[in-house]
């Protein structure tokens, strides 16, 4: 409970700091987006899950986080990350399979924004983007527990 309420303070400290510097400058300068999620993850496979249970029954939290930096008017960087666990549990009458796993992933983009200016306004609302990068997926799963 100690760790989770270290990270949602830690979290709310990260947004509120970004938000008071973002508003502070000029909008002219390019400074980095940082940016934070929780959310959850399911497994959808061969393991079925026992019987009346729903993708919702093995929900596993996951947290990740968002970085972004412009260069010029139209190319961008962003690194993003996502770290949690899934599982899942098949229990009937002929079979018994279950794993957890945790989960790492990691991608850096290289971005490019249509709203730059020559192809769609800088000041519209509408700021399509196109992105190719790379990314990392690492996980350690543990059969039969």
């Amino acid at each position: 409970m100690l760790k989770i309420n270290t990270v949602l303070s830690f979290i709310l400290v990260l947004v509120f700091t970004t938000t008071g510097y973002g508003q502070s400058k000029s909008s002219s300068e390019h400074i980095p987006s940082i940016g934070g999620h929780i959310g959850v993850l399911s497994y959808m496979g061969d393991v079925k899950g026992s019987k009346g249970s729903t993708i919702y029954t093995y929900w596993k939290p996951a947290y990740g986080f968002y970085l972004e930096k412009k260069i010029g008017g139209i190319f961008g960087v962003s690194l993003n990350g996502m770290f949690g666990k899934i599982s899942k549990s098949q229990l009937d009458e002929t079979t018994f399979r279950n794993f957890e796993t945790s989960i790492m992933n990691f991608d850096l983009n290289l971005l490019f924004d249509f709203d730059n200016g020559k192809l769609i306004n800088k000041t519209s609302v509408f700021a399509p983007y196109f992105s190719v990068g790379f990314g990392y997926l690492a996980f350690d799963q543990r059969l039969y527990l």
